[in-house]
Order: structure tokens, then C-alpha cells, then sequence
């Protein structure tokens, strides 16, 4: 009943106010005004994660008031850390600090929050640092793959459902609330970003999005869940941050500057709309989460040499699919 009531407060909450914040963006001027790097043509509001931000919040608390059984400072843990980064993208969007700054900023908040956690949950020191690595790394992934419509919010679904059943079998129930809530937050955005889009995350989404992510996947590792079930919703992020960072790399091209090379940025470019760019890694994400059923249940080690090589092999035609749909290859001298 709890996890029931905190999914419908944040799908419902974050329907509302993305409604309400896009209105009031637009009003202050928190626009995206389309560059030569973008995939939009028109200005949209910018910002809207804020409203996922407060629906994950809202739901978690619904649970937390009206269920039993829950370890609240863990739950707490979860939406605080949330609630930092986001506070850090939503600042960006709005003043658009300095690379640097932002950097130094999102150190400090994940030793912060990665030496909470390690006290709350005993992990010790090499857990914090552990941890202020991975939302370091996760959260830039994840703002990096925030350039077509839909698809981080779309991913938050589909990994916030995994992390749930996930969150069941290791038995941590706030955990489990918290992903659902975030999945529900994130279906509720969709309907203004998904299609037409009427608001972007902005970098408040991305951030708390990838640290709400993190964090929850830290904590299933820390309970002993075994790593390939955990990781894998973000194989297809890193694979295609990592794999564009090191074509940019032996290209001769400065990686750290504003690009569109990502896979999906190639697709888009290449003629596939955003939808069908967003169903496909969603869809690839959804595929690798079941095929890695075998590793988080124990099953017998042919079982799980199989489901790896098909997981390897879904992997490795996202990284092909620009090549088959047409997109030019930018590395190449002769490319136009």
C-alpha cells in the first residue's frame, strides 16, 4: 500500500508541477536557445527536472508516513543526496557556473555525501571515496546523455523499476520505495518532454537523476547484490560516453568541449527521430536489466555465460547502429 501510495504522490506530483514550473521558466527567461551542437530547433523552457527532483521527494515521504518497516535515515539518505545535486544543476541552469567551480562542487558533494552514507550504513572510508567517485562519474555520464527528448527521463523508468525489484530481493524497502518513486516522478515528466517537448531537464534532472541512480546502486552493492545486475542499466551510458570520448581522443579533438558525436546525438543526425532514438536504448537497457535475471538469482554458470554474451552483443550493436542507419563517421578526413 505504502509503495503504491508514494509512486501515484510523485507520478501525480511531478505531472503538476512540471506543468506549473514550465509556465514559470518561460517567465524568468530559463530558456535553451538552440546552438549549433543541439538537436531542437526551438527555445524550450529549461529546468523541468526540478519538478522530479520534488516529486521524488514528496512520494518518498508519502511512503515512508503512511508504510511501516522502512529505515528512514537510509530513505533520508537517498532523497538528501538527490536533493544536493539537483540543488547544483538547478544553479547551473540558472547563473551557468564556471566548468571548474561546477567540477570542484560536485567533489565536495560526493565525499560529502559518500562519507554520510559510509557512517549510516558502516561501510567504512574506501566505501565513501567509492562512492564520491561513482556519483562524480555518473551524474557527468548522465548530463552528457541529456540531448535527445525523453531519454534520461525514459531511462529513469526503466532502471528505477529495475532498482525496485532489485531493492526487493536485497530487501532494503526504502530503497525500493525511493526507486519506484523516482520511476513514477520520471513518467510523470514524459508527457512534457517525450514527444514535442515542452521542457527539458535541465541540469537539475540530469544531476539528480544520476545521483539518485548512483545512489541506490550503491547501496544494493554494499548489501551484496551481485555487481552485473546492478550495472547494468548503465552499460549503455558509459559504452557510449567512453566509446565517443576515446574516437574524440585519437581524433586529435579537445574531448571536453560541447559536441553532438554521441551515438545517439549520430542517430538524431543521421534522420532517426528522438522517439525512436529514446525507445531504442531504453529498450536496450530494459533488455540487459532481464538478461541479467541469471547473475542476480544464482542461476547455473552456462546460464549466465549465454545471457552475457547476448548482453555483450546488444551492447555492441548500440555502438553499430550509426554505422546502419547512414550517420557519417566525423573521425574521417573524407567525412562532410
Amino acid at each position: 500500500m505504502s509503495l503504491a501510495a508514494g509512486v501515484a504522490v510523485a507520478t501525480a506530483s511531478a505531472g503538476a508541477t512540471t506543468a506549473a514550473l514550465t509556465k514559470i521558466l518561460r517567465r524568468f527567461g530559463v530558456v535553451d536557445v538552440p546552438v549549433r551542437r543541439s538537436l531542437h530547433d526551438e527555445p524550450t523552457a529549461r529546468g523541468g527536472g526540478l519538478a522530479i527532483l520534488i516529486a521524488v521527494g514528496l512520494g518518498t515521504i508519502a511512503g515512508l508516513m503512511i508504510g511501516a518497516g522502512y529505515h528512514v535515515p537510509g530513505a533520508a539518505w537517498l532523497v538528501c543526496t538527490t536533493i544536493l545535486y539537483g540543488a547544483l544543476g538547478f544553479t547551473d541552469d540558472l547563473t551557468g557556473l564556471s566548468a571548474r567551480f561546477r567540477f570542484a562542487i560536485q567533489i565536495a558533494v560526493g565525499l560529502l555525501s559518500g562519507a554520510t552514507g559510509a557512517l549510516l550504513g558502516g561501510w567504512g572510508v574506501v566505501w565513501a571515496l567509492f562512492a564520491a567517485a561513482a556519483f562524480l562519474i555518473a551524474v557527468n555520464i548522465t548530463n552528457f546523455m541529456d540531448g535527445a527528448n525523453g531519454l534520461v527521463a525514459t531511462h529513469a523508468v526503466v532502471t528505477g523499476t529495475w532498482f525496485a525489484v532489485l531493492g526487493t530481493v536485497a530487501g532494503t524497502r526504502s530503497t525500493t520505495l525511493f526507486a519506484l518513486c523516482l520511476a513514477g516522478a520520471a513518467a510523470g515528466f514524459l508527457p512534457f518532454n517525450a514527444v514535442r517537448p515542452k521542457v527539458f531537464l535541465g541540469d537539475v534532472g540530469s544531476y539528480a537523476i544520476g545521483a539518485a541512480l548512483t545512489a541506490s546502486a550503491i547501496v544494493f552493492i554494499a548489501n551484496g547484490l551481485p555487481i552485473v545486475a546492478v550495472a547494468v542499466p548503465f552499460v549503455i551510458y558509459v559504452l557510449d560516453t567512453g566509446y565517443t570520448l576515446q574516437l574524440r581522443m585519437r581524433a586529435g579533438e579537445r574531448w571536453y568541449e560541447p559536441h553532438k558525436l554521441h551515438v545517439y546525438q549520430r542517430l538524431v543526425s543521421a534522420g532517426w527521430s528522438h522517439l525512436r532514438v529514446n525507445l531504442v536504448a531504453s529498450a536496450s537497457t530494459a533488455a540487459l536489466c532481464l538478461l541479467s535475471v541469471p547473475f542476480l538469482l544464482g542461476w547455473a554458470t552456462w546460464t549466465q555465460v549465454l545471457t552475457g554474451l547476448l548482453m555483450a552483443a546488444i551492447a555492441l550493436l548500440y555502438l553499430r547502429l550509426p554505422v546502419l542507419a547512414g550517420a557519417p563517421v566525423p573521425w574521417r578526413k573524407d567525412a562532410p
